[in-house]
């Protein structure tokens, strides 16, 4: 019976840490997460956003890209890491 379940389970528990990871980062960029000396990308986002207009448009672009590249990668690859697993237990599972 376990090897039934662990495919729709993996789907759920990746789906689940994306949804967590962006949940996370949101209420950080709206000051609602975790507090400033804790590293967030959502506070480095919000960070990015509070740069003035005196500052150049490439710096204000590289403040903003790393942390939104990170977390969207992040949650990418879970995803990607997740279905490649439930691939492979499908897959065993039909040649067992």
């Amino acid at each position: 019976m376990v090897p039934n379940i662990m495919a729709p389970y993996l789907i759920v528990l990746t789906a689940q840490l994306g949804g967590a990871i962006l949940t996370e980062a949101s209420l950080s960029f709206l000051g609602l997460g975790t507090a400033e000396p804790t590293p967030s990308w959502g506070l480095m986002l919000s960070g990015g956003a509070q740069i003035t207009t005196t500052d150049s448009l490439e710096k204000t672009q590289l403040v903003a890209s790393y942390p939104s590249s990170a977390t969207t990668w992040t949650v990418v690859g879970a995803a990607s890491v997740g279905g490649g697993k439930t691939w492979t237990l499908t897959a065993y599972a039909l040649c067992a």
